[in-house]
């Protein structure tokens, strides 16, 4: 199966789709500058006529830019949902609480998947956010549906 560059596959999607939502589930935010992907999220948003879903890692050096220039905004005021995926109990979910508009667990068992919820809803609770203000979501495997029905009682 090809696999190709991500953000140049969103870009030909933004303009080859005009309803789907456009994303990578987690951009590995270590192989670009910060401002570049600032750059590819924008343009991609702008392309999709405001579609984009930024999925983005926790992990990396912290950057602050100075004088960036910032233009054009994303379409999506006051920008594309986050995403975050991963099941870090410490890092990951406090970030998600703190910056993401959806999470996305991977490989999780129904009841390690409900065990990350209420984790998650303890930062949430510590940063003062509603854990229902974020979209939860879990990737499945090919195989899993035996665990179906469990996952959507662990989500509810």
């Amino acid at each position: 199966m090809p696999i190709f560059e991500g953000w140049a596959m969103q870009a030909a999607m933004a303009v080859a789709t005009n309803r789907v939502r456009i994303g990578c589930m987690v951009t590995g935010n270590t192989y670009r500058h910060p401002g570049m992907l600032a750059k590819l999220a924008t343009t991609v948003d702008h392309l999709s006529g405001g579609r984009l879903e930024f999925g983005i890692g926790v992990s990396g050096t912290h950057y602050q830019l100075t004088d960036a220039v910032a233009e054009p905004k994303p379409v999506q005021r006051p920008h594309p949902p986050i995403w975050i995926g991963g099941s870090g109990p410490k890092r990951t979910l406090r970030m998600v609480a703190q910056y993401a508009d959806a999470w996305n667990a991977t490989g999780e068992t129904p009841e390690e998947y409900a065990l990350l919820g209420s984790i998650l809803d303890q930062h949430c609770a510590t940063v003062d956010r509603d854990p229902s203000t974020i979209r939860r979501t879990v990737q499945l495997r090919a195989g899993d549906a035996d665990d179906l029905d469990r996952l959507r009682d662990a989500a509810a």
